[in-house]
C-alpha cells in the first residue's frame, strides 16, 4: 500500500463521525451497483442506527491517500472474533480490497487477542489466504403456498449440493488438517 501511496487506519467508536458514514454509504452502494446493478440492500438509514448504537462494536479499516478516504472494510466484533465485512472504495488499487478486508482483519485480531477472524461470506480467493469455509445456517419461515413442496425440496438439494462442495473447498487450504 505504501508503493501506492495509501496509508491504512483502524477506526473505531468516536472516529466513526457523520462524514465518515456518509463516505462509506456512497462506498457501499458503488460497490453493489458495479456487482449487482442495485445500490445494496443496506439503507442510509441502518448505517447511521449502526453508528449510533454500535460504534464500540464496529471496527472500521479504511485507506486513505492525502487524508482522503479511498476505501474502507467494515467488521464487527465481540469478545474474541471479529466478524466482517462490507467493503467499498471509490479507487481500486492493486491489493487495497485484500489489505482492507483480509490483512489489516488478521492484524487486528492478533493485536487485540481476538481468537477468531470470520472474514464473511463468498469468495473462494479466501482459502488462499488461509480462511476455511465455515456453512452458515439461516431460518426462514414461508407462508403456506402451492409452492411450499418445490421450495422444500429445493432447500434440500442446495444444502447437499452446499456440503459436498464445502468438502472440495477444504481440499485447497494452504495447511493440511491436523485431525
Amino acid at each position: 500500500m505504501s508503493e501506492q501511496n495509501v496509508e491504512m487506519r483502524t477506526l473505531q467508536g468516536t472516529e466513526l463521525t457523520a462524514d465518515f458514514w456518509h463516505q462509506f454509504i456512497v462506498f457501499y452502494q458503488r460497490t453493489y451497483l458495479k456487482r449487482s446493478g442495485h445500490g445494496g440492500y443496506l439503507t442510509p438509514t441502518t448505517f447511521k442506527l449502526w453508528g449510533e448504537h454500535l460504534a464500540d462494536h464496529i471496527v472500521v479499516f479504511a485507506a486513505y491517500r492525502n487524508d482522503e478516504m479511498l476505501a474502507a472494510s467494515l467488521c464487527f466484533k465481540s469478545e474474541d472474533t471479529l466478524y466482517g465485512r462490507y467493503w467499498g472504495c471509490q479507487e481500486e488499487l492493486e491489493f487495497l480490497h485484500f489489505e482492507a478486508c483480509y490483512y489489516q482483519g488478521i492484524e487486528y485480531c492478533i493485536n487485540h487477542n481476538l481468537s477468531y477472524f470470520d472474514a464473511g461470506a463468498q469468495g473462494e480467493h479466501k482459502l488462499h489466504r488461509g480462511f476455511e469455509p465455515v456453512l452458515r445456517e439461516g431460518f426462514y419461515r414461508f407462508m403456506p403456498s402451492p409452492l411450499n413442496d418445490a421450495i422444500e425440496q429445493y432447500c434440500r438439494d442446495e444444502s447437499t449440493a452446499l456440503r459436498e462442495h464445502l468438502k472440495t473447498l477444504r481440499t485447497y487450504l494452504p495447511y493440511k488438517d491436523r485431525a
